[in-house]
């Protein structure tokens, strides 16, 4: 087993950075053999689903999703077209009948959910830990990084629902598979940002910035699930990791120091917590803790601005009124956009301009400001470089929703058809209707609450799905493997925390599932995700159990232990 290298702390003054890694920051890169261990992951998930894969089409919603994806239309709200156009591929295969090879789509990408897992949790649990290789040593697996993530992976592929969505042809399989892609690149993001704090002139990871926007528009092609994982992103993740990424180049003085101001994260990582407790009494008392955290996130913003360093503090001045301006155009586009699209009951022609008027406003005016920038050949500055990532990091997440208008093109293809027209649901011949049907308009508004004890009761279930999946001794694992990532990885361990409790609080209160075992039968398929995140817990745990085996285990930073 390797011993971790400790970086010299001195005990006079422990900065925010020392705080959050108190070994140093060492990205885990990939090794040959690591790619090797991926692909075979994927092959023993792969096989485990073919071996027990559906031979035709299953029950449920899969004769319907095989027969529009067979004739490329639109399935039920929000008509997942990603998962129609890429399944379409898979109708080619030279074996069996339809339904078999959309099976063996869906085992594809969930074994896919799979390998993202695994690559995933070797930069996760990697860090500090990898050696530097030299022209005489060979690269040599980490048994305390790849044992866990191994075991974690598999323990994913083979829990229940996952599994049982794998051997089908449904749309959650690839929903798993396009989360893990997403989580996989905001790993890659963040490593970049953190490992480049020092830098001078800032590069915000410029094309991994623009990989993940794109990534995260494509998350929502098949189903709308991954919006609450981005909802988290900008709610918490991007204001800690923006907040570390500044917090040298700010001057501390006696009123003011970057790294105390940062235990205001514990406010933070409390809320969801905090906001499950209180739901118990009172559900708005509930959401307004979770409001409170998020603000208490943007606080750090404002205390870090405030004090930045004259070089950086001088730039941010500078460009304070069109900053403002951008919050101004953020709110206005939020508003239009809730009102007229996401809370309406639905959507009417006359709407439409008034939609994608908000959804274009603040790209257009980022890329207005950012062409006048580079034309005007102004001198360079930070925050024009964030205003150009954020303007082309919008385009091309919109660019990747796109995807939908390949039902507004198939359902004009279809219209002058004879009857009987292939399956293809909702006439999206025109914007608003698609809009509709993207919407899910179909379904309704919010379902009416049953209170908060109802409540209360409905929030077990949540519990009750992981136990299912992963065990007793899993689930305490992973309880503990959390408690352990937030000593080692504090801004993961906050962001995962909130990624799945807004996920769970949102399909609670806006499906309302009654408490019985068969309809949360229906709803287990819902949290997949969800127990995608609990095995980077669970592989946490089963790294701090090989730590405390080797004896090499310890909570305390590198200064207490020196």
């Amino acid at each position: 087993m390797e011993t971790r290298e400790k970086t010299p702390v001195s005990k006079a003054k422990k900065d925010l950075f020392t705080r959050l890694y108190p070994d140093g920051y060492r990205p885990y890169r990939f090794q040959w053999f690591d790619y090797i261990l991926a692909l075979l992951v994927f092959l023993v998930a792969f096989a485990g689903y073919i071996k027990t894969l559906t031979p035709s089409i299953g029950a449920g919603d899969s004769g319907e999703l095989t027969t529009t994806l067979y004739n490329m239309g639109a399935s039920h709200a929000p008509g997942f077209p990603l998962y129609g156009i890429v399944g379409k591929l898979f109708t080619y295969l030279a074996v069996g009948d339809i339904g078999y090879r959309v099976n063996i789509y869906t085992a594809t990408t969930a074994a896919g959910a799979v390998l993202f897992l695994f690559l995933t949790l070797l930069k996760l649990l990697g860090l500090n830990r990898s050696r530097e290789n030299t022209p005489f040593q060979k690269p040599q697996a980490i048994l305390s990084v790849h044992i866990p993530a191994l075991a974690a992976s598999l323990a994913f592929a083979f829990a229940s629902d996952h599994w049982q969505q794998a051997v089908g042809g449904e749309v959650y399989s690839l929903n798993a598979f396009l989360v893990s892609m997403m989580i996989f690149v905001m790993v890659w993001w963040y490593e970049e940002l953190i490992a480049n704090h020092n830098r001078q002139e800032m590069d915000f990871a410029y094309r991994k910035s623009l990989l993940l926007a794109y990534v995260m528009g494509l998350s929502l092609t098949d189903h709308q699930l991954p919006l609450w994982y981005i909802v988290a992103f900008f709610v918490v993740m991007f204001p800690l990791t923006f907040f570390a990424l500044f917090a040298n180049k700010v001057k501390d003085t006696e009123h003011f120091s970057a790294s105390e101001t940062f235990d205001i994260w514990w406010v933070v990582i409390a809320a969801p917590i905090l906001a499950l407790v209180v739901m118990q009494f009172s559900g708005l008392l509930g959401f307004a803790v979770l409001l409170f955290g998020i603000l208490a996130a943007y606080s750090f913003f404002a205390l870090l601005l405030s004090h930045l360093k004259d070089e950086y503090r001088q730039d941010f001045i500078m460009r304070l009124s069109h900053v403002l301006t951008l919050v101004g155009l953020t709110v206005v586009s939020v508003a239009i956009f809730l009102n007229k699209a996401y809370l309406a009951r639905l959507i009417y022609p006359q709407d439409v301009g008034w939609i994608l008027f908000s959804i274009f406003l603040v790209p257009v005016y980022l890329m207005v400001y950012t062409l006048v920038v580079k034309l005007l050949q102004i001198k360079p500055n930070w925050v024009d470089r964030v205003f150009e990532i954020m303007g082309f990091g919008s385009l091309l997440f919109i660019f990747a929703m796109t995807i939908y208008l390949y039902m507004m093109v198939r359902a004009n293809a279809l219209a002058d058809l004879p009857d009987p027209k292939p399956l293809s649901w909702g006439d999206t011949r025109s914007l608003e209707v698609l809009f509709n049907q993207m919407l899910r308009k179909q379904y309704g508004g919010r379902a009416a609450s049953g209170g908060i004890n109802y409540f209360w009761g409905q929030l077990a279930w949540v519990g009750k799905f992981i136990l299912e999946q992963y065990g007793l001794v899993n689930v305490l694992i992973g309880i503990g493997g959390f408690v352990v990532m937030l000593f080692r990885e504090k801004i993961w361990a906050t962001y995962l925390l909130w990624a799945m409790t807004l996920l769970a609080v949102s399909l609670i209160k806006f499906v309302n599932p009654e408490v019985d075992a068969w309809t949360q039968s229906f709803q287990v398929v819902m949290h997949i995700q969800n127990f995608w995140v609990y095995a980077i817990f669970i592989a946490f745990g089963y790294q701090a159990l090989l730590d405390a085996a080797s004896g090499s285990w310890s909570l305390k930073p590198a200064d207490e232990e020196a």
